[in-house]
C-alpha cells in the first residue's frame, strides 16, 4: 500500500528505471543457476543418447 502511494507520485521514467534495474538483477541468480547446472545437463544428454544408440558427437 505504501508503494503504490509513494510511487504514485513520482516521474514515470523512475518507475520504469527501477523496474529495468529489479529485473536485471533478477537474472543473476538464474545465469548463476544456468553455469552450475550446465555440466549436469551436458553429462545427462550425452548419457541418454548414448543409451538410444545415438551418440552426440
Amino acid at each position: 500500500m505504501l508503494a503504490a502511494l509513494t510511487f504514485a507520485n513520482v516521474k514515470v521514467s523512475l518507475v520504469w528505471n527501477l523496474a529495468d534495474t529489479l529485473n536485471g538483477l533478477m537474472a543473476i541468480p538464474n545465469l548463476i543457476g544456468l553455469l552450475l547446472l550446465a555440466p549436469m545437463v551436458f553429462k545427462v544428454t550425452r548419457e541418454y543418447f548414448e543409451s538410444i544408440g545415438r551418440p552426440l558427437a
